[in-house]
């Protein structure tokens, strides 16, 4: 899928608005955010290395939004792609 500057800029701004209204606790706006983070990235606007780079505000995001009880559809799937899950056991030699 080809990526426009804009579009990534765009995701990459939503996940920063997102952020900085969750750190106010000012969920409606931060949910309105979330909403277009999740259905650009759902779309392919952020790259792997995106993801990689945003990883840690992602986390921050994820969080808050578990502690807050908001429902968007297709997050689960967007935190998959930044947050992939850890193996839970040491691989066995």
């Amino acid at each position: 899928m080809e990526r426009t500057g804009y579009e990534r800029g765009m995701a990459a701004l939503n996940l920063h608005m997102a952020d900085a209204y969750l750190s106010t606790d000012n969920m409606e706006e931060a949910r309105t955010y979330i909403e277009k983070l999740t259905a650009g990235v759902r779309a392919g606007h952020l790259t792997e290395h995106d993801r990689g780079v945003f990883r840690e505000m992602f986390g921050r995001v994820a969080s808050a939004y578990d502690q807050s009880g908001m429902q968007t559809e297709g997050f689960d799937e967007v935190r998959r792609m930044f947050l992939p899950e850890e193996p839970s056991e040491p691989p066995r030699v």
